[in-house]
């Protein structure tokens, strides 16, 4: 019995192996463009001097 094979049918391994490889790549795409998200939200929200008063923010309704 071949023990490389996991579902005993090549064309089942080779699917498998396909899904497997094609879900970690894309699930690197997605967490690279999650982080440079993050971390691009955290540089613009942060203040540029200790001596900015967030307090001047003015906020507008639409109501």
């Amino acid at each position: 019995m071949d023990r490389s094979r996991k579902t005993g049918y090549e064309i089942n391994d080779n699917l498998v192996n396909r899904l497997i490889k094609s879900t970690l790549q894309t699930g690197m795409i997605t967490t690279v463009i999650a982080l440079i998200d993050l971390l691009t939200g955290f540089l613009l929200l942060s203040p540029i001097s200790p001596s900015d008063n967030q307090s001047d923010i003015k906020t507008t309704s639409l109501a």
